[in-house]
């Protein structure tokens, strides 16, 4: 049986996450991430807090906290200087990076 948890409004975040694979902390000591890869996008916050997750977390994530939006992780999420557009649901390097 999973082991019950209380509601909570965000997981821990901050910090330095590697791209391209789930960021989900599974041990505290010694310090490891999940490292599945990643599937989904989680923009945690509206001003940009976000974290990369597997199927398996993206479960999780949405059971058990309150993000500002999710969707299907690219490889352009992890760009430096992509933005998160909500109206589409995706992450764009520029305005010019539409499909």
């Amino acid at each position: 049986m999973e082991e019950a948890h209380p509601f909570e409004v965000l997981p821990p975040i901050g910090g330095w996450a590697p791209a391209f694979v789930c960021a989900r902390v599974v041990n505290d000591e010694p310090y490891r991430l999940c490292g599945k890869p990643a599937v989904w996008h989680v923009m945690w916050t509206a001003n940009g807090e976000n974290g990369l997750v597997c199927g398996e977390h993206q479960h999780e994530a949405r059971r058990r906290w309150a993000f500002y939006a999710i969707h299907p992780y690219e490889v352009t999420c992890s760009v430096p200087g992509a933005i998160y557009y909500k109206g589409a649901n995706v992450c764009r390097v520029h305005d010019t990076d539409w499909p």
